[in-house]
């Protein structure tokens, strides 16, 4: 196989020689990867150093298709070099050139497409026939961009370079509804063709399942379309009999559809089926809704599976192609996909293919899905709250241009639209420089009736003229409809939901900010002047909670090597401190109820208020300060049958001194007032106001 290496401007210099290893990495929806492992030769290290990319044959034989890789790095040892590459696919769209604001509604894919790749090198090879959606860009990257449309219209994609004459000719991106094609291959599972590479757990499971389709159109009493939708459609009167063929019983008004088998493994312990709800917006008709949501059923009414295989025990497979797994333990037969390819380029017979449920995610996946998620619901916020903006403000400049008494006169007066692209015109004259789409409010600044015209085909049109004619009406309901359905990609089922959500959005106000670095939420009721905060990084965990009216908070902040508890008051805050080393209690009043232990028995530099003297227990106390009307009571020390008091500078006391039984003191004491002394005392000195009495 000839592996091509090319410099900067993507030209072919050399080929690649004593190859050790190579291996490509093929993935739906997700960049090539590039591993070659060639000897280490004067040449190869050369050619190394110039080369910036490397190019793959598709497949062999395919003459001039290549995939092209951006080398990431090379690595010399003692006897090869190691490389690495990504698919330049992907590099190129990450930073060539961006993506400024686009707000793609109800879009053709190939037009959201083309705004994606406009001004690139790419050109489109393959295009499906699928339905319109809806795309929002906001000064992003072409990549980010892809991103959102394959999201947003559920397709997969193929990216492939041709070389002619050493240079690439041409960069070819392919869109398909589905990579691969059905091969009607048939394994069964737990046949030595396939290895569980992994087997999900059972909580995903469901066994019966309700489905919703497209709303019933609604009708006047004559029959004829409102234009407006009710009710989802239901297949409670469609009936499905083994006996005549369908793959299980389901009797006319049930509204749901089950399969008993995996009911009978997977179910509740009571025998009740795990039920699931699924909505089909795009599916009009009963018995259609049924096939779907039964083909849904089935692959969900298992445990999901990922096999791994190689290609001298399955065939030649590609990427994307659909096998037939058989597991007659549950009596399911269902469709797998090829979702990643590991293919040898010296060795064809030893590529490996994953099928089945894709179930091994990489951390970057899993980050890309989340992020995915977070911009799906952030771009449907915005263009709610535009939609809403854009109303509000247009409903204002309307009343207030009314309400002008000043301006109530033959003036005419235009404003420009909510969508920006028409002007609307109010006053009695008939405005000029209209533009396709104007409408002009007759009658508007005066109190008499007023009359509306729409600027259609060179000419002032009234829209609502007696007996209006049938195009017109049709218009309306188009408009309606894709109002509806606006109120409904926004989340809501109907205008009244988007107007209490609007409405409530004064007083509720939820913030979710995630990145690379961490995840904040914030919840806020200003009703009430409440607010709650968490926050969540690497090395930090925040949760505070608050009320800004009395000034009264509290807060949790867990850091790798500590913990801290804080509640905060009007002019007061307790708090616990913990760290590897040290704990830290702190508050106006600390109150400690039940058993305390302190583990040495000691206390250090301690204020101690309205201490009692007799609930001190001890065999020596020093550095005493008795001061007041205050009681010693001595009981008889372990050396002796009496009371010993010993102090290295004497004990000196005011006031009344009572000893009682017999006492030793050690040292000098100096006695200023009344002393009583029952018993026998001694002492080395002893001074009684002043003058020292020896025996």
């Amino acid at each position: 196989m000839r592996i091509l290496l090319m410099n900067q401007k993507q030209q072919v210099f050399d080929i690649v020689t004593s190859l050790i290893e190579g291996w490509e990495t093929l993935e739906i929806n997700t960049a090539k990867q590039l591993d070659l492992t060639m000897a280490l030769t004067k040449k190869n290290l050369a050619n190394l150093q110039r080369a910036v990319y490397v190019g793959v044959p598709v497949r062999v034989g395919t003459g001039r298709d290549f995939h092209i890789y951006a080398i990431q790095s090379f690595k010399a040892s003692d006897s090869e070099i190691t490389l690495t590459g990504i698919e330049e696919a992907y590099d190129d769209l990450d930073a060539y050139g961006y993506l400024p604001e686009y707000r793609m509604k109800d879009w053709q894919f190939k037009d959201v497409a083309d705004r994606v790749f406009k001004g690139t090198r790419w050109q489109f090879g393959n295009i499906p026939d699928i339905p319109k959606s809806t795309v929002y860009v906001y000064y992003i990257s072409r990549l980010e961009g892809l991103k959102k449309l394959v999201n947003a219209f559920g397709v997969e994609t193929d990216f492939v370079y041709t070389i002619q004459n050493n240079v690439i000719t041409k960069r070819t991106v392919n869109f398909y509804q589905r990579l691969g094609k059905d091969t009607y291959k048939r394994f069964v599972y737990g046949s030595n063709a396939l290895s569980i590479a992994r087997e999900e757990s059972r909580l995903n499971i469901y066994t019966a399942a309700v489905g919703m389709g497209k709303g019933e159109e609604k009708t006047d009493e004559a029959g004829n379309s409102t234009g407006g939708y009710g009710r989802k459609i239901r297949f409670d009167t469609v009936s499905w009999s083994k006996a005549n063929g369908d793959p299980v019983d389901k009797p006319l008004g049930q509204e749901w559809v089950e399969y008993p088998d995996s009911t009978a493994k997977w179910g509740y312990s009571d025998g009740k089926p795990r039920t699931a709800i699924w909505t089909f917006d795009d599916i009009e008709d009963r018995t259609e809704l049924l096939r779907a949501t039964y083909d849904k059923l089935i692959e969900n009414a298992r445990p999901l599976v990922q096999f791994v295989s190689d290609i001298t025990r399955i065939g030649d497979l590609s990427l994307g192609d659909s096998v037939i797994i058989v597991r007659h333990d549950i009596g399911i037969v269902y469709k797998a996909r090829v979702f990643k390819i590991h293919r040898n380029l010296l060795d064809y017979t030893q590529t490996t293919v994953e099928i089945g449920d894709y179930l091994v995610k990489s951390q970057a996946e899993r980050e890309d899905e989340t992020q995915d998620q977070i911009d799906n619901t952030n771009d449907r916020i915005d263009e709610t709250n535009n939609y809403v903006d854009d109303t509000k403000e247009e409903i204002e400049k309307n009343t207030d241009q009314k309400l002008d008494e000043n301006s109530k006169n033959d003036q005419q007066y235009a404003l420009d639209s909510a969508n920006g692209r028409s002007k609307n015109y109010y006053g009695d004259t008939e405005p000029t420089g209209a533009i396709e789409g104007d409408l002009w409010f007759k009658g508007a600044l005066g109190t008499g009736a007023v009359t509306m015209y729409k600027f259609i085909d060179g000419k002032w049109v009234e829209m609502f003229p007696e007996g209006r004619d049938e195009e017109l009406k049709a218009a309306m309901k188009k408009a309606d409809e894709e109002t509806e359905k606006m109120i409904k990609a926004a989340g809501f089922d109907n205008a009244q939901q988007l107007y209490y959500a609007v409405n409530n959005n004064k007083n509720n106000i939820v913030d979710i900010r995630a990145n690379v670095n961490g995840l904040q939420s914030t919840v806020t009721n200003n009703q009430n002047n409440t607010n709650s905060r968490f926050t969540q990084l690497s090395n930090l965990f925040d949760m505070k909670i608050s009320n800004t009216e009395n000034s009264l908070s509290s807060q949790i902040t867990q850091k790798v090597n500590s913990i801290k508890l804080e509640v905060r008051g009007s002019g007061s805050n307790s708090y616990l401190y913990l760290n590897g080393s040290q704990v830290e209690l702190g508050g106006s009043n600390i109150h400690i109820n039940g058993n305390t232990y302190i583990e040495n028995g000691a206390i250090n530099n301690a204020a101690i208020a309205n201490l009692d003297a007799g609930k001190i227990v001890s065999g020596q106390l020093n550095s005493i300060d008795i001061t007041g009307q205050s009681r010693i009571d001595l009981r008889p020390w372990s050396g002796g049958q009496g009371t010993q008091i010993s102090a290295d500078y004497g004990i000196s006391t005011s006031g009344t001194l009572e000893v009682y039984g017999w006492t030793r003191i050690h040292n000098t004491v100096d006695i200023y007032g009344t002393t009583s002394v029952v018993g026998s005392f001694y002492c080395d000195r002893l001074f009684i106001n002043g003058t020292e009495f020896r025996p």
